[in-house]
């Protein structure tokens, strides 16, 4: 049991069983496994766009977008 003090407020924890560490199911890790594979994707797709397109920044635009 341990005990955490915050301002105007007292919360109490009681550990029951510590867990010896292990590997994730696929259902548990499913949000990491979505969110890497969608950025991998999105990294491939900007570097195909960047060897078929040209990059030009309209400096003057930039400027005035851009807070000082």
């Amino acid at each position: 049991m341990f005990l955490i003090l915050k301002p105007k407020s007292l919360t109490f924890y009681k550990v029951e069983a510590v867990l010896p560490p292990s590997n994730k199911t696929l259902k548990e890790a499913r949000g990491y496994v979505v969110a890497d594979y969608q950025d991998y994707l999105e990294k491939q797709w900007v570097e195909s766009l960047r060897k078929e397109f040209e990059v030009k920044i309209n400096k003057k635009v930039l400027t005035k977008m851009t807070k000082k």
